[in-house]
């Protein structure tokens, strides 16, 4: 079968793929793109002139309202003889046109606005974390409650406790033990003591000069967990088949993201702007091809 020497390409000017200019004659001129070149070397060694088309909606497609939309709609009503732009292989979009073999595989990866430094104001609790303070605190109460039982000549409760904890910030310790008990209690407060001083303001230092960044989402899982307590929403491009895609995968966490995005309907232009606007507020993920993200 001869191939045939003209083609009406449909394509997809969505994410970079194609950079096109609209002529005073109305016609659709391609002039860059990640996809320009792979157009041209098939023109050139198929030996095929071609004029290319843009869809209304620039999209790759969907099926809305029993209609196909973008180059998918364009190739399945005949408006176009093949639609070029990266376009993912699914079951429902098969049953409406025919893939060539992959010439390309991707994946999916999502991404949010950098996460922020902590705040300087909170930087004397950031050395430790919240594990450490507890036990650190639960052992001063217990220490302290210690040395008082065993105190042959008993001193105001409030007396012992700013002694004990002004050593913590390099004050003198005058308190003068009598018994064993209470010599090996003070002499174990004067090394761990100082040993926690010493740590605590080397960590405290480290912060205020290299400042700390809060915890980002990383993982499927965060992302799947902050969707459902609220504190974040997921978003994709219209036209892509990432939400089928997602939807198909049989893990739980990636059903939560792919049916948040379906019922709201969070769906973005894809385009660096439009990402990028998407997550100015620090509450928005945006799902995409890791290549798109990269290019971000």
């Amino acid at each position: 079968m001869k191939f045939p020497d003209f083609l009406r390409i449909a394509i997809v000017t969505k994410a970079g793929l194609f950079d096109y200019h609209v002529t005073d004659q109305n016609e659709t001129i391609i002039v860059g793109g990640t996809e320009k070149r792979f157009l041209e070397m098939l023109s050139e060694k198929l030996k095929f002139k071609y004029k290319v088309y843009v869809p209304p909606d620039g999209e790759w497609g969907t099926l809305k309202n029993n209609t196909w939309t973008g180059v998918i709609g364009m190739v399945h009503y005949g408006k176009a003889d093949i639609a070029i732009g990266k376009i993912s292989i699914t079951e429902e979009r098969r049953t409406a046109v025919n893939f060539s073999y992959p010439y390309d595989v991707e994946d999916l990866t999502f991404s949010t606005k950098a996460p922020g430094y902590l705040s300087k104001t909170t930087a004397f609790a950031s050395p430790f974390d919240s594990y450490i303070w507890y036990i650190f605190i639960l052992l001063t109460i217990i220490f302290l409650i210690v040395f008082r039982i065993c105190q042959e000549k008993k001193r105001p409760f409030q007396r012992i406790v700013l002694k004990f904890l002004g050593y913590l910030v390099l004050q003198p310790l005058d308190i003068f033990p009598i018994t064993a008990r209470t010599k090996v209690l003070v002499v174990s407060w004067l090394l761990g003591g100082r040993f926690i001083s010493f740590f605590y303001s080397a960590a405290l230092l480290a912060f205020l000069t290299i400042p700390e960044q809060e915890q980002g989402i990383k993982t499927i899982s965060q992302l799947s967990n902050a969707i459902s307590k609220g504190s974040i929403k997921s978003v994709t491009f219209k036209g892509a088949s990432y939400t089928s895609t997602l939807m198909n995968n049989r893990q739980e966490m990636v059903h939560i993201i792919a049916d948040h995005i379906r019922k709201n309907n969070f769906l973005i232009d894809p385009s660096k702007e439009a990402s990028s606007q998407a997550m100015k507020d620090g509450k928005t993920a945006v799902i995409a091809s890791r290549k798109h993200e990269y290019n971000q």
